[in-house]
């Protein structure tokens, strides 16, 4: 058993444990569209929690899954990212990959080349989010940036008109893939776990704290919000997840 799956169950987590998600590459240009001919679920860690997350059959299927890191720095945004190529890839369905964290706006760099209008303005201007949607790469998959007026969103109090555009986005899509801001969860990321089907936390593999997993823990647990798994970055794969999936 790793020292980090005991870390986690000293944490008291009994959800899925999705080990051996590389980081991103130091030299990788992040501009350049990669979304590969559409292949089957395969058996690595990405592939795992598409399926855990989204496609298994023996439990309700999610359909709209927001990530969070525990930390800033942890690679949430680029687990958040990839997740929505790869099961671009893997379903015919429509995809929308959604940048929530107006603090820290980076999901555009994913995707393209610069930050456009998108979330922020569609809620200030009180028109249909997905008309700020842009299809990737002539794919089913969309990306919605966090906009132009991020920090006038962040003092937005109005958080019905959030969760109605979140359910709007619901109706226009087959899936919804979001990135909010780190942990600890400010009022807007509240909003969207009040309206998501549930969270998966991203977190570093190196220097994982027991305590600081347990104080996550509580604050999904308090928010109400239902944890699908734990995605553990980490630039060499471990053998772990192959355990926990038998």
């Amino acid at each position: 058993m790793s020292k980090n799956f005991e870390l986690l169950q000293q944490a008291g987590w009994h959800q899925e444990y999705f080990d051996g998600l590389p980081s991103p590459p130091l030299t990788e240009n992040r501009s350049t569209p990669v979304l590969p001919e559409r292949l089957p679920i395969r058996n690595d860690p990405t592939s795992a929690l598409i399926r855990k997350v989204f496609l298994d059959s023996r439990e309700s299927r999610a359909r709209m899954v927001m990530f969070c890191g525990a930390a800033r720095g942890v690679g949430c945004t680029w687990t958040c990212a990839n997740t929505a190529k790869a099961l671009a890839n893997s379903v015919a369905g429509r995809i929308c990959v959604i940048d929530a964290n107006f603090a820290v706006p980076s999901l555009h760099s994913y995707f393209s080349a610069q930050l456009s209008a998108g979330f922020s303005d569609a809620l200030l201007e009180s028109a249909p989010s997905q008309q700020f949607a842009v299809q990737f790469a002539n794919t089913n998959l969309w990306f919605l940036p966090a906009g132009l007026r991020c920090k006038r969103v962040l003092a937005f109090s109005d958080n019905s008109l959030l969760e109605s555009h979140f359910r709007e986005l619901r109706s226009a899509f087959d899936y919804l893939l979001v990135d909010v801001a780190a942990l600890p969860p400010g009022p807007l990321a509240k909003s969207i776990g009040r309206v998501v089907d549930g969270a998966v936390l991203v977190l570093e593999s190196s220097g994982i704290a027991a305590n600081a997993l347990l104080q996550a823990r509580k604050l999904f647990h308090r928010a109400r919000v239902q944890l699908f798994g734990v995605v553990l970055n980490q630039r060499t794969p471990a053998t772990v997840l192959d355990r926990l999936l038998k």
